[in-house]
């Protein structure tokens, strides 16, 4: 596995790190998740949204807090996790599993509203 682009070398340089992942995130659970939802309430005659988007925004969100909690233990964390298999399968598996909670409760309300995602 390559380095990354940018690696932090204090607590300060990885929570400013998850901060600006978990501002990405949320900017894009916004965009994609709150207006749309917005808009259907208010019942405007064309809705677009990407699940896959609002999913993404979620890992970032998740991701951000955890550097910011963490913060260069949190880095660390993360960087030695990619050479456990276990640890992998174990995150791939909650992955999934709020993968398809996301899924399924956009698609459930926006289609409660009367609108299809094709």
């Amino acid at each position: 596995m390559s380095e990354p682009l940018y690696q932090p070398r204090s607590d300060v340089a990885a929570r400013l790190l998850g901060l600006g992942v978990f501002s990405a995130g949320a900017a894009v659970i916004w965009w994609q998740g709150v207006l749309p939802l917005q808009a259907a309430v208010a019942e405007k005659p064309l809705v677009e949204y990407s699940i896959k988007l609002v999913i993404l925004g979620e890992f970032f969100v998740a991701t951000g807090l955890f550097w910011m909690i963490r913060g260069l233990a949190g880095y660390t964390a993360v960087r030695t996790m990619q050479k456990s298999p276990k640890t992998m399968k174990v995150l791939a598996a909650a992955a999934l599993a709020a993968t398809l909670l996301s899924w399924w409760l956009l698609t459930h309300v926006f289609e409660s509203y009367g609108y299809f995602n094709p």
